[in-house]
């Protein structure tokens, strides 16, 4: 939900606000039932195939292999990249577990370049693979804005998109995009219904719904 909220909103606004939060958690969440009952109508939830641990595909552990320090010196040099690029590398931000705050291109690439220098100075590029594919169990919140950054631009996770970013980013952006199935957040228009992940799909969005449903129970008695 696209609530905003001021600090100067008086107590009538901040209750105006509530509602408006709380009516459009009730359509998200009837959407989100609706979805998980097509889902769970078309998927085994006892196929042992769906306890499989994570692992990157050959292609992917293949680009891993070919980063180097330069490709990331390039990117923080950027004074302010493709939007595209902007995405993928928020989206890289928060699985690696950092806060990027919502706002606009200038403030998030911003706080992008700090947190990049800080895995520069880390030294993480040669463990990379490794530490991406541990970082399975992101809360939430976190995949919530994920999925809305795939949302709002779904070529993020379009495989014929990567050829035309920084070098850094169109090697990361498929362990990205391999991350994004692995949690069920997929680009809908490109959704193949054959594929072996709807189950992740189902449980991702039987956790937001959840979620949300914990929002909506602390909103609405301040209602009343």
């Amino acid at each position: 939900p696209n609530i905003q909220y001021k600090e100067t909103d008086s107590e009538d606004e901040v209750f105006n606000l509530a509602r408006q939060l709380a009516s459009q958690l009730e359509a998200s969440i009837s959407e989100m039932i609706a979805n998980i009952a097509a889902l769970k109508a078309n998927i085994n939830l006892e196929d042992p195939e769906n306890a499989k641990p994570f692992a990157f595909s050959t292609i992917t552990e293949a680009g891993f292999d070919v980063i180097e320090p330069v490709f990331l010196d390039e990117l923080i040099g950027k004074e302010l990249p493709d939007p595209s690029v902007i995405d993928h590398v928020q989206i890289f931000m928060i699985i690696m577990g950092y806060h990027v705050s919502e706002g606009s291109n200038e403030a998030v690439w911003a706080e992008c370049k700090k947190n990049l220098e800080e895995l520069k100075n880390k030294d993480i590029l040669s463990n990379l693979k490794t530490i991406m594919q541990d970082k399975t169990n992101i809360l939430i919140p976190d995949l919530v804005r994920i999925e809305n950054i795939v949302k709002r631009n779904p070529n993020v996770l379009k495989v014929t998109v990567y050829e035309t970013l920084d070098a850094f980013c169109g090697f990361i952006s498929f362990g990205v995009k391999e991350l994004c199935e692995y949690f069920g957040i997929v680009n809908a228009k490109d959704f193949d219904p054959e594929a072996n992940n709807q189950y992740r799909i189902y449980i991702y969005n039987e956790r937001k719904a959840s979620h949300f449903r914990d929002i909506l129970h602390k909103v609405k008695p301040l209602l009343h």
